[in-house]
């Protein structure tokens, strides 16, 4: 999986930047940086629904990835060791603590109910403020029905819609059957529109 290009050694493949970031290459640990910072930051602001918290984990991660970088082996895909490392980090985080105060959410989400239909604001962030009101409710109120699913649902649903990967990439990563990851993608779906439908 190839999430990105940046850098000198935009042609080099994740495993061979590892590889001479193993070595002493520290341009090349730039280069990985560049590549993940955003998709792991939105992973993690997907799962924890908090800015700040996303940027601590992105950088734990990274720093996790320093001091293991020795026991990477180059001969397995780069991508799902990072996410693995990643989705641990998460996993620790959103277990010790919920960023969700289930009433007080609710409150603010449902002060506008009689919205039923939302409208995109601008790709670029020119829309009008309306638009981006609505923008801004859509994204608590997804935000808020993905923390309401069981984990493994919404852990799979977040590396598949948001972060890319395919069903076996998962089923590696989480230990588990592709089929399995099919069934707790199609669930989690079908809980996150019944609760999209009764929280608008």
């Amino acid at each position: 999986m190839y999430l990105g290009e940046n850098g000198s050694h935009k042609d080099e493949s994740d495993e061979q930047l590892m590889v001479a970031y193993q070595n002493g290459n520290f341009e090349a640990f730039r280069v990985l940086y560049l590549r993940y910072e955003k998709y792991l930051y939105n992973f993690f602001l997907k799962w924890t629904g908090d800015r700040e918290e996303a940027g601590d984990l992105l950088q734990k991660v990274f720093l996790k990835l320093h001091y293991g970088r020795h026991f990477y082996d180059p001969d397995y895909p780069f991508a799902p060791w990072l996410f693995t490392i990643a989705r641990n980090a998460a996993k620790n985080t959103y277990n010790k603590k919920r960023r969700y105060d289930e009433v007080f959410v609710r409150q603010e989400l449902l002060k506008e109910n009689e919205q039923t239909e939302w409208e995109p604001a601008d790709v670029e962030g020119n829309g009008n403020p309306e638009q981006m009101t609505l923008k801004n409710e859509r994204k608590k109120i997804i935000e808020y029905a993905l923390s309401e699913l069981p984990e493994s649902q919404r852990e799979a649903i977040l590396m598949h819609k948001y972060m890319g990967f395919s069903y076996s990439e998962i089923a590696d990563m989480t230990y588990s059957s592709v089929g399995s990851v099919k069934q707790k993608i199609h669930r989690g779906y079908e809980t996150l529109r019944k609760l999209l439908e009764d929280l608008v």
